[in-house]
């Protein structure tokens, strides 16, 4: 049963990977169609610029309110990638564990923490696409961006639940545990 499992993880990661490449080639054809540029100039000044607008999301943060939902939600999704590395490797390789680098405890926890901040960002981002609702939504597809918006709660709510009943994992079923049952060790 474990081949057949890392035969369809394989098979999967495979598909994904021939997709993007497709996908890449043909958004690289199209910007070729455009005036060439030099785009290895300024070195510097891109990297900060990829630092700033990327890395911190500094123009986010015009919208102070935008910027940090943003944030949370672009964060959060970062530092779940460990999750995904390690769903992915116990697809492939049974017994594949983050666990020697802290995979059940401090990488846990902050998996569980930004997952939280996940849920936050997307509730935020409710009440601004149905509340606040900011003139630049006026023309965007709701329904899309309200099933994007459930798609990510319904992961994040799925992996906090499943992080609570893994038994020996710490981060937020440790902090559960511990306030259920008055015992701060568990």
């Amino acid at each position: 049963m474990a081949l057949i499992k890392s035969i369809a993880v394989l098979a999967v990661l495979l598909a994904a990977i021939a997709y993007f490449s497709i996908r890449a080639r043909q958004l690289y054809r199209i910007l070729r169609l455009g005036p060439t540029e030099n785009r290895i100039d300024h070195i510097p000044e891109r990297i900060r610029g990829v630092l700033s607008y990327v890395g911190l999301h500094t123009r986010m943060f015009r919208n102070v309110y935008s910027g940090t939902l943003h944030l949370f939600i672009f964060y959060g999704f970062v530092v779940l990638l460990t999750a995904i590395i390690q769903a992915f490797g116990e697809g492939i390789v049974p017994g594949f564990s983050l666990a020697v680098i802290g995979g059940t405890t401090w990488i846990a926890f902050l998996q569980d923490i930004f997952g939280v901040l996940v849920l936050v960002g997307v509730l935020m981002a409710l009440v601004n696409r149905l509340i606040i609702r900011p003139r630049q939504f006026h023309e965007s597809n709701e329904i899309d961006a309200l099933i994007i918006l459930g798609l990510i709660a319904t992961i994040m709510i799925g992996m906090l639940v499943a992080a609570i009943l893994i038994p020996g994992r710490a981060g937020l079923r440790k902090l559960w545990l511990a306030g259920h049952r008055g015992d701060p060790g568990a």
